[in-house]
């Protein structure tokens, strides 16, 4: 049953307080994307940034020179319902991720934000799902809690709150509040959880 719990303090879990993190290596038709290193202060801005406005997906595009379709593997950003400062911020995100994946990823300015064709970067992002089912994986649970911070500050640049359908989503993100010394309240609205 859900019950309320009150905290005096934050949580304090494992904590993880790398300078970078180990983004792993994929393989791809002509080869492999080797593991790549990436600043966890990137990463995590990155990350809240994705949580809030990003979403990934997979293209099926026809081959020119037979019946195959090859995949593209996109990461979408979208600046829907955003301010101008807002979307600054996620240019400059954008642009201190592209150096990290620059072997690997083709960014692609659009009218309503970026799309980003990487496999390797897909691949990473594939753990937090999709939004209606949206999780936070272990590995980020357990960064400093300025780290934490970090992302949740870029998560909630837009807004002071979180709406989603994933029930997961809303409770591990109430862990990393927490985490990163902080409150966090989960209310439930038309089968919406809200953060």
């Amino acid at each position: 049953t859900d019950k309320e719990i009150i905290f005096t303090s934050y949580v304090k879990g494992n904590v993880t307080d790398s300078i970078e993190t180990i983004v792993p290596a994929v393989k791809h038709k002509s080869g492999i994307y080797d593991e790549k290193k990436w600043y966890t202060t990137e990463m995590m801005r990155f990350i809240g940034m994705f949580l809030c406005h990003g979403e990934t997906s997979v293209l099926l595009k026809k081959n020119k020179s037979n019946s195959k379709y090859n995949a593209i593997y996109q990461t979408i950003i979208t600046y829907k319902d955003t301010q101008s400062r807002v979307n600054k911020i996620i240019d400059r995100t954008v642009m201190r991720m592209k150096p990290v994946f620059h072997n690997d990823a083709k960014v692609r300015k659009t009218k309503n934000g970026y799309t980003i064709n990487s496999k390797q970067l897909y691949m990473f992002l594939s753990q937090f799902k999709h939004k209606d089912n949206r999780r936070i994986p272990q590995f980020i649970k357990e960064k400093s809690f300025q780290d934490l911070g970090m992302m949740l500050r870029f998560l909630f640049e837009r807004d002071d709150k979180v709406i989603t359908k994933s029930k997961e989503f809303a409770y591990d993100l109430q862990e990393v509040i927490l985490k990163a010394g902080r409150k966090a309240f989960i209310s439930c609205e038309n089968d919406m959880y809200i953060v």
